[in-house]
């Protein structure tokens, strides 16, 4: 799963292969579930939040960027920062 969001992340699969992925992580998730958000909405808010997050950095305000964080890891949501970018997870 990992490998496969990773090509896909990149850009370095084809276009049929994007599709056979997209599909197979579709499937994956239908028997395991930890692609989906379980809450309506939640993807759009932890998205939101990551963005305030990031402009808090950029604005080098750490504190509000921390506290954001905290609120995100509260809600069940890991945050990962690499050079590529933020990528969150559901924690349980």
């Amino acid at each position: 799963m990992r490998e496969a969001n990773a090509a896909l992340d990149a850009g370095n699969v084809g276009e049929q292969a994007h599709e056979d992925l997209l599909r197979l992580i579709e499937e994956y998730d239908a028997h395991l579930d930890v692609v989906r958000s379980e809450e309506p909405g939640l993807a759009q808010e932890v998205e939101r939040l990551i963005a305030e997050r990031e402009a808090a950095r950029k604005g080098r305000d750490f504190s509000r960027a921390d506290r954001i964080r905290e609120e995100l890891r509260e809600k069940g949501i890991a945050l990962e920062d690499s050079k590529e970018g933020v990528r969150w997870r559901r924690v349980r």
